[in-house]
């Protein structure tokens, strides 16, 4: 029974001594509590930015240092406040963090100490999506808005097509003319499968054309069935001496419009020696025959439906 006794009493002698030593420790009449506030409390997520702070309730004069500690990995760093308090217990403080870079939902704690063993109250921090979403408590397009009126009338389905007999003038071929050769033998000139290829634009479409060709001095006799512009002002034939004598010299074609007039003119030189045509061709012979053109005449030049054969004869 004595040592239950005496085992109680020494029990509530170390409590008093614990309580005792509570006193003796605690913190200096002056010291305060003072608060914090930064400039924002999101932070974004994966780079530091400054932070802004100011601090207010704190002794006059007392040095403050803050603390910033995060709350998930347990890292902290201090930063001593450069000035000391103000008269008023105020004071600010600029601080960039060093701290691992903030991850997206952590926390952090600010909080600050003074050797005046003034405390503050704890400010949380959080770290946030650096690209919030849109605010949804904006007000939603307004769905009411009527539709466009669809009893509108359509387009006069009744206006008459366009005349596709007569392309746009922006189709029409420019005026000139052109070739399948710049020089020919006079045996091709009289050789009914080669000859020479004429391809004439600039015209008015279906208008009718003169052609001449002059020939060493002279302006050969033509025999064709009347020829006629395309829809793209263009016209293309064939030809060849049927009679009389080839011989080296120029040759020119020229195809007039009888209604526009317009005119062009393309100059071929024939070489080789005289060669005699078959004389006893009908000058008529030939027409309405299709034109062989020549083995190494010009792509770019033929055209599909050309007109038939013109025959030529020189006297």
């Amino acid at each position: 029974m004595t040592s239950s006794t005496r085992f109680r009493f020494g029990a509530l002698a170390a409590a008093a001594t614990v309580i005792a030593g509570g006193f003796f420790a605690a913190a200096p009449a002056n010291a305060a509590t003072g608060t914090l506030t930064v400039a924002s409390t999101d932070i974004i997520a994966g780079a530091w930015a400054e932070l802004d702070v100011t601090g207010a309730g704190f002794t006059a004069g007392a040095a403050v240092t803050l603390t910033l500690t995060n709350d998930v990995t347990g890292d902290s760093e201090s930063y001593d406040v450069a000035n000391p308090v103000d008269d008023n217990g105020d004071f600010e403080e600029t601080i960039l963090p060093q701290l691992a870079d903030p991850v997206l939902d952590e926390t952090l704690t600010l909080t600050a100490t003074s050797d005046l063993d003034d405390e503050s109250t704890p400010v949380t921090l959080t770290v946030v999506d650096p690209t919030p979403p849109v605010d949804e408590m904006d007000p939603p397009v307004d769905e009411t808005d009527p539709p466009v009126d669809e009893t509108d009338p359509p387009v006069d389905e009744t206006d008459p097509p366009v005349d596709e007999t007569n392309p746009p003038v922006d189709e029409l071929e420019d005026k000139g003319i052109t070739s399948n050769v710049s020089t020919i033998t006079t045996a091709d000139l009289v050789n009914p499968d080669k000859g020479i290829q004429i391809h004439a634009a600039g015209y008015t479409p279906g208008e009718t054309l003169t052609i001449v060709v002059d020939y060493a001095g002279q302006k050969l006799p033509v025999v064709f069935s009347v020829p006629t512009a395309d829809e793209a002002g263009t016209y293309d034939f064939a030809f060849y001496l049927a009679g009389g004598v080839a011989t080296a010299g120029k040759l020119t074609v020229t195809v007039t419009g009888d209604t526009s007039t317009v005119s062009n003119s393309i100059d071929i030189d024939v070489t080789g020696d005289d060669t005699v045509a078959d004389d006893n061709v009908d000058p008529g012979a030939g027409q309405g025959e299709d034109f062989v053109p020549a083995p190494d005449a010009d792509p770019s030049t033929e055209t599909a439906g050309t007109s038939s054969v013109l025959p030529i004869v020189a006297g």
